[in-house]
């Protein structure tokens, strides 16, 4: 199941890289519609704006995506990987002094690399749609860690080594503008 929600996504890549967001909206974005909001006649017109933003966001996010894996030696492996009790994987045990905390969750993307001697590494990619940005300074007082546990759970597991995390802008950003307003203000915000 999860080779298959590889290859719908290899294949939205190359359409969206290709044909650009108006084709990958026009195929995929009326058939979700369709699918799961009733169609296309049933939503106003706010409701297909986000519809083909959506479209635009993921065309971006599948360029950015395309051009991160021509300059990498990782391989995407696993995508929405559980990790927890009955899941895909099990989650990060940390000993305490009052006993073991389990941590879980989900993790966006698992890349690996495995070496000419056969090690294995192993990274944590996760899609970022809101607004909220890395800050090292919240690792070192201890928030923020989400990624880090996620790697540390793959790891302790013995799916290889640690290589790193990466965060990836997934959405268009957005600017409140008034009908009319000048290009360049908005660009400018």
């Amino acid at each position: 199941m999860k080779k298959n929600l590889l290859w719908i996504v290899l294949a939205a890549a190359l359409v969206a890289v290709i044909a650009g967001a108006a084709v990958l909206y026009n195929l995929f974005g009326k058939e979700y519609a369709g699918e799961n909001l009733g169609g296309m006649d049933l939503l106003n017109a706010q409701e297909k704006y986000r519809l083909r933003r959506l479209s635009q966001s993921a065309c971006k996010l599948i360029r950015h995506v395309e051009e991160e894996l021509a300059q990498s030696r990782f391989v995407p492996e696993r995508l929405e990987w559980g990790l927890g009790t009955g899941r895909d994987a099990p989650p990060l045990r940390i000993p305490t002094r009052r006993g073991v905390v389990t941590v879980g969750g989900t993790i966006d993307r698992v890349d690996v690399y495995t070496d000419m001697l056969g090690r294995r590494y192993v990274r944590v990619i996760d899609y970022k749609t809101g607004r909220r940005s890395f800050r090292l300074g919240d690792v070192l007082w201890g928030l923020n860690m989400q990624m880090l546990v996620y790697l540390a759970a793959l790891v302790e597991s013995g799916e290889g080594t640690a290589a790193g995390v990466l965060y990836m802008p997934a959405a268009e950003p957005s600017v409140p503008a008034d009908r009319g307003a000048d290009p360049a203000s908005i660009l400018e915000e």
